[in-house]
Formats: structure tokens, sequence, C-alpha cells
């Protein structure tokens, strides 16, 4: 999902949406059945000015949550540790 967000591709899927993060920040749909999933597929590649749209938010959406310099530093604020002699 990264992969095609990051290049401004939203995202359909057969029911899956982890962490309601496609559904909380507009990257895409989560459809309940094929014919749901078909009719979007297809509304989306009719529509070139809602594709359009979506691919600005997945690509803004990567940029602001996946960018190295992000991703680092919570990385690092995660495993920050106490070291003896650090402290003030």
């Amino acid at each position: 999902m990264l992969e095609a967000w990051a290049w401004g591709v939203p995202v359909l899927s057969l029911s899956v949406d982890p962490g309601g993060i496609m559904a909380a920040n507009g990257l895409g749909r989560p459809l309940l059945t094929l014919d749901a999933l078909a009719a979007e597929t297809d509304r989306l590649m009719a529509d070139s000015h809602a594709r359009e749209a979506l691919g600005v938010v997945c690509r803004a959406y990567v940029e602001a949550n996946h960018r190295p310099e992000v991703v680092a530093q919570r990385f690092l604020n995660a495993i920050q540790v106490d070291r003896p002699g650090s402290g003030p």
C-alpha cells in the first residue's frame, strides 16, 4: 500500500484496511464484495479528476508520515533509553 500511495495511486482493497488508516486518511477504500470492488474500480478509472485528487492525498500522506527522517526519528524515540552518565 505504501508503494502505491507514494506514487499517488489510491488503493482499493477487499475488506483490508490496516488499522483503519485508509478510511481515516482518504487513501482509498476497503470494499466488502467483489462487485463493489469492480464498481469502484470502474468509477475511478472513468473519473480522472477523482483519481488524481485521491492520488494527491496519498502522496501527501506518505510524505508526512513515511519519509526516512520521520520514520528514523520515531524509531529513535521508541528505543531511547537512559544511559549511565548521560543525564543532567
